[in-house]
């Protein structure tokens, strides 16, 4: 799985401008940067925001871009990005955020889904998930991040499937079950989506967008589910040879799609290894993750990049046992630095 948090500091002096030659300022450095956004997907957007009248924020955008060549040539639809400051006092900053906007913005004034944001301390600005404008959690806290899932199938009675399905119940079938996510209420903008993937995330086979760990998510049982009754709670079924738009419907190169089509056909066995992922020519092994996907979905093909519980190993606890996943906080390592003092 591509790891992705993004960690943005702001270093804030006494500077005024308006608007760089694309892709020649200076001051700003790119961490590891996040996945890049494909045609169509929407872009990424900084923002600073300055005191309005009774306690608003202005929004003021200076950049946009959708892809990092290197380490600091931030990219938009090809070409290199246009830096824009906004001729302020920058000390006057009161918060700072990352949208993912769509190309069709409603709004191009406002930050309209923001996933990471901070105020200044000390002329810094650390923008995260915590951040009151964003996702407002931390990823750390077992006490409101927490998941288990149990490999079975309850769609089907065909023996030996039941390494096919996943659940995020809390106890095994045959027993009373709850919720096996506990997960903050997410701001609008934003659902949580359940998937298995290879380690690569070559192939990512989502089980189901929802936005509260009771209740069914968005596909019940799924594409490839039986007709048996299954529990309301997000999970879903792998077992029948039926068409699955994440697997059947990705495009792949020709000489690899046969290969491919026999490697990942249904029934899938999530506990299974997987000896040749003919798009990596790599040994792989499946993963389970819960992710945040903005709100209408900007790939529905694979996460985006965000996983507050993961499953990063091999599955081989026995079917119809509860799983427990983990939290992922390992993914704070991209970040973006700007010298506003040194930005031109």
């Amino acid at each position: 799985m591509y790891r992705l948090l993004l960690l943005v500091v702001v270093s804030l002096f006494f500077f005024t401008c308006v608007s760089t030659d694309a892709g020649s300022f200076r001051g700003i450095y790119f961490g590891r940067a996040p996945r890049e956004l494909r045609p169509g997907q929407g872009h990424f957007e900084v923002w600073l925001a300055f005191p309005a009248p009774q306690g608003a924020k202005e929004w003021v955008s200076i950049l946009k871009f959708d892809d990092v060549e290197g380490t600091n040539h931030p990219m938009l639809n090809g070409q290199r990005s246009t830096l824009t400051l906004p001729n302020r006092n920058l000390a006057d900053v009161i918060a700072a955020a990352v949208s993912i906007e769509l190309n069709e913005d409603p709004d191009p004034s406002t930050p309209n889904r923001i996933f990471m944001s901070g105020i200044p301390v000390g002329g810094q600005i650390s923008l995260d998930l915590s951040g009151a404008e964003a996702l407002n959690m931390d990823l750390s806290d077992t006490s409101i991040i927490s998941g288990r899932f149990v490999m079975y199938t309850p769609s089907d009675t065909i023996a030996g499937n039941d390494a096919s399905g996943v659940w995020f119940v809390d106890a095994p079938f045959g027993q009373a079950q709850g919720p096996g996510l506990k997960l903050p209420q997410l701001p609008a903008g934003f659902h949580y989506e359940a998937w298995i993937a290879t380690r690569s995330e070559t192939v990512c086979i989502s089980t189901g967008q929802f936005t509260s760990a009771s209740g069914a998510d968005a596909n019940g049982a799924g594409p490839n589910g039986g007709s048996q009754a299954v529990p309301l709670f997000p999970g879903e079924d792998l077992s029948l040879d039926a068409f699955n738009g994440d697997v059947q419907g990705r495009s792949v190169d020709a000489s690899v799609q046969q290969a491919y089509l026999d490697t990942f056909a249904f029934p899938i066995r999530i506990n299974r290894k997987i000896l040749v992922n003919p798009l990596t020519n790599d040994e792989e092994f499946w993963d389970v993750v819960v992710s945040i996907e903005p709100e209408p979905d900007n790939d529905p093909e694979e996460p985006f990049a965000i996983f507050p519980l993961v499953y990063f190993v091999r599955v081989n606890d026995p079917v119809n046992t509860v799983i427990r996943m983990s939290n992922y906080v390992g993914g704070i390592s991209q970040y973006i630095s700007i010298d506003l003092n040194n930005l031109r």
